[in-house]
């Protein structure tokens, strides 16, 4: 984009640049070729493969292009895409001799991509200069080293460029807050016609070095539908079926959607798990679409047909509460749920739960908002709990499986749910330290296989 002035927000233009490159084969790090610029008025279109409507502003050619490289030539063949470092982090650097510094601080947001390559930008507004583009590698677990270069503009279109800050930084993640790195930056002034590109060379000026005793990183403002819900307000409009009075619920953060609800259990309505896929509509809205199988005990192979669902949800931010409504149609053995135009199906009426509460657990005020990701207690455990008291619990022992999945959500089964009428559980778990973790997960119990009347809420720790 080409800005008017900068009074205003107004565009004057686009510029369009096609640049072709051919790579030194004696020499990877090096490239020549050709660049051409073209401008477009606001009201044209850049995309045209063809430039129509565009205004050439010339052809550059290119005698060398020289690719930037870090001091340190990092772990061989290491893969960064799933390194601690990848992502966008803010905080600021302060000078280590004050005296010699022209500001007194440096804000930043350096950015680490999963390829290797590095941007960066600084609030250092009186250099005028622009986005920085570097190289990054890894050096150990922990510790990673950039070399990126800042190009420095004048405001004179005969003469616009001022010089080039080359910048060697040096980062630590702290392994045991991953979203923590503290390091240093080490900048270099290379004046106009110098090479900033020799990591050898003498003509760059050294500038005052500078320790950033704390940079952040960038994370995504979480959905706050996301997570585990109990649902035990329900009315319904219609319906050819007993519909459920209860509902657990998990929206996870990668789309995927599961429910269970009172209405498994309930002869002539039999049915397994829901699950579906959801996606964001609107400011606090969503929209799930979802399939569960209808089962009956006296078919050989249990299957009846089929239940699709269309739910919507909508959050209330001030009570931390989640609104929902559930379109459920059947479809019966030997017809397509699947299919788009189907006239098969058969309406079984409309649910609407309200007040829908979160399920989550608060341990020594961790609560929610931790990554998860590569923690070991991701994925699906198989195992027997052993009464301590035979006496006083209600079982003497219980086989379950649990799964905890890397966005926080717990699915809970176990070998009671039949002979008990539970429906799976849904929850959150936490880590609580380098080895440990705590989970909260809620499961409804049925009252009897005629009614889809809620018995109990069980909770289990």
């Amino acid at each position: 984009a080409n800005l008017a002035t900068t009074e205003t927000t107004e565009l004057e233009s686009w510029i369009k640049i096609r640049f072709s490159g051919i790579i030194d084969p004696d020499n990877r790090d090096q490239l020549s070729g050709s660049l051409r610029m073209i401008s477009f008025a606001p009201d044209a279109d850049p995309l045209d493969p063809n430039d129509v409507g565009g205004e050439s502003l010339g052809t550059f050619t290119v005698g060398a292009l020289g690719r930037l490289r870090t001091f340190s030539a990092g772990q061989a063949d290491a893969d960064l895409s799933e390194d601690l470092a990848v992502g966008t982090w803010f905080g600021r650097a302060i000078p280590d001799d004050p005296a010699l510094s022209p500001f007194p601080e440096v804000f930043m947001t350096p950015t680490f991509n999963g390829d290797g390559n590095f941007i960066a930008n600084d609030a250092i507004a009186t250099s005028l200069h622009h986005t920085a583009h570097g190289d990054w590698v890894k050096i150990n677990d922990t510790t990673l080293e950039a070399t990126f270069l800042f190009i420095i503009g004048t405001p004179l279109p005969e003469n616009p460029l001022g010089g080039l800050f080359r910048i060697k930084f040096t980062g630590i993640i702290d392994p045991d807050d991953p979203d923590k790195m503290t390091g240093k930056v080490e900048p270099m002034l290379f004046p106009p016609g110098t090479d900033p590109l020799n990591l050898e060379s003498a003509e760059g000026i050294p500038v005052v070095g500078l320790t950033f005793p704390e940079l952040r990183r960038v994370r995504a403002i979480p959905n706050p539908l996301v997570g585990a819900w109990m649902f035990s307000k329900a009315e319904f409009e219609g319906g050819a079926f007993q519909q459920p009075l209860a509902a657990v619920v998990t929206l996870m953060a990668d789309g995927t959607y599961i429910a269970n609800d009172t209405a498994e259990f309930v002869n002539g309505n039999i049915h397994g798990t829901t699950k579906g896929i959801w996606k964001k509509t609107g400011q606090n809205l969503a929209e799930a679409t979802a399939i569960n199988l209808g089962l009956s005990a006296d078919k050989p192979n249990g299957f009846v047909g089929t239940f699709i669902s269309t739910i919507s949800f909508s959050y209330d931010s001030a009570r931390d509460e989640v609104d929902g409504q559930i379109l459920t149609t059947f479809y019966p053995e030997g017809t397509d749920p699947l299919a788009t135009d189907s006239t098969d199906g058969i309406p079984f009426g409309v649910t609407n739960f309200s007040n829908g509460k979160r399920i989550q657990v608060d341990v020594n005020g961790e609560g929610g908002g931790q990554n998860l990701a590569g923690e070991i207690p991701v994925g699906p455990w198989f195992g027997t709990a052993v009464a301590d008291d035979p006496a006083t619990a209600a079982f003497p022992d219980i086989i379950f499986e649990p799964t905890f999945m890397d966005d926080g959500n717990v699915i809970y089964n176990d070998v009671q749910e039949e002979a008990q009428l539970y429906t799976a559980a849904h929850g959150k778990w936490v880590k609580t330290g380098e080895n440990s973790f705590e989970a909260v997960v809620i499961r409804a119990n049925l009252a009897t296989t005629e009614t889809t009347e809620l018995e109990s809420w069980i909770k289990i720790r």
